[in-house]
């Protein structure tokens, strides 16, 4: 089933609406890429139909490539448009907090993440590598589960860096 699900993602919209610039569809890719990883990396049960549709869709309500805090709910609810309009089943509140979460709005609390919000949120932190020679490249320091760390090479290389420790 998720072979299907994330076909049908890749070739509608919201998605091949999305640009190619820094938050657009080959970054979607990518953290599609590290969230499947970390899906294989950690020993807990996880949603992959959720972590698999909050990967490619966490970014497409965004307005810009600057700030936009609010990116995270405006993505979350195309998502679950996209969901409903394709029938498709699965966890659309996990996918909601998994968008939502991995950039909240102000003032937002979650007191309780869970797995999955976790993992998407590590997978669009892993490849903030794109962004080494701007102030704010991927830092160890702000990802949430252990098995992330695990991927800090892959994802240096897969942006074509060689890692350094950034602890």
């Amino acid at each position: 089933m998720i072979p299907k699900i994330i076909d049908l993602v890749l070739n509608n919209p919201p998605f091949i609406e999305m640009p190619f610039g820094i938050h657009g569809r080959a970054h979607a890719n990518r953290v599609l890429l590290f969230s499947n990883l970390l899906v294989n990396l950690v020993k807990e049960e996880v949603d992959v139909e959720a972590v698999s549709i909050a990967a490619l869709l966490h970014d497409c309500g965004r307005q810009n490539n600057g700030h936009d805090p609010y990116h995270g709910t405006n993505s979350a609810k195309k998502a679950i448009e996209f969901i409903e309009k394709h029938n498709i089943k699965c966890n659309k509140d996990l996918v909601y907090n998994c968008i939502e979460r991995h950039c909240p709005p102000p003032k937002y609390i979650d007191n309780n993440p869970t797995l999955e919000s976790k993992i998407v949120g590590d997978s669009d932190k892993l490849d903030r590598f794109r962004f080494i020679r701007q102030r704010a490249p991927c830092n160890s320091k702000f990802l949430e589960i252990s098995e992330s760390l695990t991927l800090m090479d892959v994802s240096a290389r897969v942006n074509g860096h060689k890692w350094r420790s950034f602890h």
